[in-house]
């Protein structure tokens, strides 16, 4: 079989000639503040799938799809052996996996009999991984996209909520993020600035999953 140095190598490959376009977001924290500040996020137009991931890979070395496969199912094997006995894993020219674990609640500092569990599979990258896409990529603002920043909590009070309640008897972060079409991060920022002016109250009982009215005030 030829040598491929795929792992170390094929990040940088995927990365287009093209500029990077991305698009300006207010931060969570500045939001109904004076000071608002903003901050860049990609705009994801090419998401790469594992299927175009491997022809890729396929076209840039002398290995068939099968082959890349393979390597990649032995890739997995081989971390999954290796994380569920604790080690850390290093891919050289990308970064580290390493797990993290989740505790039943202690009261005293003795092992539980059971309940724990992998919580997380962390990645750290490496430093120069980041150097190199740096000094590959270009950047451009893409104007074509809806912007989150553009949806005021005054938008959601006077426009938005109005016509939602209209259709919905309950509000949830999901629902305002497909409605109002803005991002995650954004939509749960406009329901904590919503609560805090008393303008929509959870009434499920349950904080992990609430359900928001408007207030009656």
């Amino acid at each position: 079989m030829a040598y491929c140095p795929i792992f170390s190598l094929y990040l940088h490959r995927l990365i287009s000639i093209e500029s990077m376009k991305y698009d300006l977001y207010q931060s969570p924290h500045s939001i109904g503040t004076d000071n608002p500040e903003y901050h860049a996020r990609p705009v994801n137009e090419n998401p790469v799938n594992f299927e175009k991931l491997v022809g890729l890979i396929t076209d840039r070395c002398n290995l068939s799809p099968g082959e890349v496969l393979n390597m990649f199912a032995t890739l997995e094997d081989v971390m999954v052996e290796q994380l569920s006995g604790g080690s850390s894993v290093q891919i050289k020219g990308l970064g580290t996996f390493q797990v993290s674990l989740s505790t039943p609640k202690l009261t005293k500092r003795r092992a539980p009999r059971h309940g724990i569990e992998v919580k997380k599979v962390n990645f750290r990258t490496e430093e120069n991984l980041k150097k190199r896409i740096n000094k590959k990529a270009s950047f451009k603002r893409d104007t074509s996209v809806l912007h989150s920043r553009k949806v005021t909590v005054e938008d959601l009070v006077t426009k938005i909520l109005p016509l939602y309640y209209q259709k919905e008897r309950f509000l949830t972060r999901k629902k305002l993020q497909e409605f109002a079409q803005l991002n995650e991060s954004t939509a749960s920022a406009r329901i904590r600035e919503l609560i805090k002016r008393r303008m929509i109250e959870n009434v499920s009982g349950n904080s992990r999953s609430p359900l928001y009215v408007l207030c009656e005030n």
